[in-house]
């Protein structure tokens, strides 16, 4: 192998490893995420210019991958972006029947859970609105003429401070007081918690031989070059080696034809 090849090939297994190197830079945030929810995470990290990427698992829940040196950006906006959500129970899931029959009491209270999931899912819904969490108090009267509280709930919710107006308050209240049967409007209360919006960070940039480049654009570029050098170096080696022994058969065939 005379010291031109052998050049060539130490700069192909400086890419692959290099290649290496890379694939070992990125972590999993998450795991076992819905679609939607994946979806929605993957554009807020790109967003904000965190380099990340998904991959479907095998049973078919999606998991967010990002760089380890961008680990701690990424918890912070998600932390404050209420990302991922709490996975919430559906009408479905709460009166699923087991095969026993549930008590009064029982059947009451999954009721009224059931009202406060849909209701936290719909206050999470209005724009500015991180989360939202409601504890219900809702006794059951056992006796017909039996004398007992009337319904209340608690509400908190973690708002973008920028989204605060006048009219958040009274709009949650008075969903709920339609929603609830047998609550009114002042049984209801309301804490609000406001939180900063993330913002955008400036994008980390670096220099290549006196060219200015993004961080993220390059540490991918290199990523897919090295990739591109992994597979080329393993189709030269195979040629190389080909090459080698076709010459060998050509010379082991012409020495034959020579002793002849």
């Amino acid at each position: 192998m005379n010291s031109r090849n052998f050049n060539i090939i130490n700069l192909l297994l400086a890419l692959c490893i290099s290649a290496l190197i890379l694939s070992g830079c990125k972590m999993e945030m998450n795991s076992g995420l819905e679609e939607k929810e994946a979806n929605e995470m993957l554009g807020q990290l790109l967003l904000h210019d965190i380099n990340a990427s998904k991959q479907v698992n095998k049973d078919k829940t999606i998991s967010l991958w990002i760089e380890k040196d961008q680990f701690a950006q990424a918890e912070y906006l998600m932390r404050n972006l209420g990302l991922p959500r709490r996975p919430r129970m559906t009408m479905e899931q709460i009166f699923k029947s087991d095969g026993l029959i549930p008590s009064p009491v029982e059947e009451w209270a999954k009721l009224n859970y059931a009202k406060t999931e849909g209701l936290s899912r719909m206050i999470a819904s209005i724009p500015g609105v991180v989360s939202a969490e409601i504890d219900l108090a809702n006794p059951q009267r056992k006796e017909s003429f039996e004398k007992v509280l009337p319904p209340s709930a608690s509400v908190i919710v973690t708002v973008f401070k920028d989204s605060i107006n006048p009219e958040l308050i009274p709009q949650i209240k008075q969903l709920i007081a339609f929603s609830i049967e047998n609550i009114t409007y002042d049984r209801v209360s309301v804490v609000v918690a406001p939180v900063e919006r993330p913002k955008k960070q400036p994008a980390e940039t670096m220099e290549v031989w006196g060219v200015k480049l993004f961080k993220n654009s390059y540490l991918t570029a290199l990523g897919m070059l090295a990739g591109v050098a992994m597979l080329t170096a393993f189709l030269t080696a195979i040629t190389y080696y080909g090459v080698i022994i076709i010459r060998r058969r050509k010379r082991s065939k012409s020495n034959d034809n020579s002793a002849r």
